[in-house]
């Protein structure tokens, strides 16, 4: 047995093998699809009544529901907001890219950028032109270790 990949972590042996954003894109529409399912639960619609919600067939809930399959945004936001919830997607820099080697438009510099993102990040809801019903977000038992590794990446 090989001790190449011993003490490194999936993300590393992943990234290696050359699998690692497919991984990533993977689980992402993994717990998307849970989501949606748990919601669908919680309000107990069933997936003939998502499609009548939908104006779609069965098939087409089925495919929202299926990981394996690639969906659109607004397929999602459409479903989404059927079962009272809102898609949230943004774009983070990378844990290896510092933002200062990056260029900014001119007037702007990370600190400018930094009070900007804490100036949105401190809004509550009511505040950044929405309401929020407080909902939290549930996550399958087996993810819980990649989320807690993915919260802990982003406040680094």
């Amino acid at each position: 047995m090989s001790k190449k990949h011993l003490g490194s972590s999936v993300d590393d042996f992943l990234k290696e093998e050359g699998t690692f954003e497919e991984a990533r894109t993977q689980a992402i529409k993994e717990v998307v699809a849970w989501q949606l399912a748990q919601a669908m639960k919680e309000r107990k619609i069933s997936k003939n009544r998502m499609a009548t919600l939908l104006k779609t067939s069965r098939t087409q809930v089925d495919r929202l529901l299926d990981a394996k399959n690639d969906i659109t945004l607004s397929s999602l936001q459409r479903a989404a907001a059927t079962v009272g919830r809102r898609v949230e997607i943004r774009l983070v820099w990378p844990k290896e890219a510092s933002m200062s080697q990056n260029k900014f438009p001119d007037g702007w510099d990370e600190a400018r950028v930094q009070r900007v993102l804490a100036h949105y990040e401190n809004q509550s809801e009511d505040e950044a032109g929405g309401a929020s019903s407080g909902t939290m977000m549930n996550v399958p038992h087996d993810l819980v270790s990649k989320v807690r590794e993915l919260i802990a990446k982003r406040a680094s």
